[in-house]
């Protein structure tokens, strides 16, 4: 049982940070993190695209992304709990960036693996790295 309550935790930890950084509120994300939380984003063909430790994590996503509206969605959760502290999960996700007027769209597609820490009574996430495997611009 304890198992199962674990993963239904992480599941609304990662909706949450998917919301949370649709609505951009960065400082919200960053309060996902472990104060000493990593974060690293790939591009298809493997360049380190946003890097941050925390804190500090929320901001540099914000750099890295640029102006738009953002939307997030995670999906596939494969979660792994390690013991009553740690645990490890990978999703897939998809991203779009609505650029202006909404006339350029980037859309993402990739993989989200994340090292997941009990802090006290709550999940944080320890790091997460994002893979991107595709992105097309319309």
């Amino acid at each position: 049982m304890d198992r199962l309550v674990a993963i239904e935790e992480l599941r609304r930890l990662q909706a949450r940070l998917c919301r949370l950084a649709s609505e951009r509120d960065w400082p919200a994300v960053e309060e996902l993190f472990l104060p000493d939380g990593r974060f690293r984003a790939f591009a298809a063909d493997g360049a380190l695209t946003c890097f941050a430790d925390g804190p500090g994590i929320g901001e540099a996503i914000d750099r890295a992304l640029g102006a738009g509206t953002l939307i997030v969605r995670a999906f596939g959760e494969e979660l792994d709990v390690l013991s009553d502290a740690r645990a490890e999960g990978r999703c897939s996700i998809e991203d779009l960036l609505f650029i202006g007027n909404r006339e350029r769209v980037i859309h993402g597609f990739g993989w989200l693996s994340v090292a997941y820490r009990r802090d006290g009574r709550h999940w944080r996430i320890r790091s997460a790295e994002f893979t991107r495997i595709a992105r097309e611009h319309r």
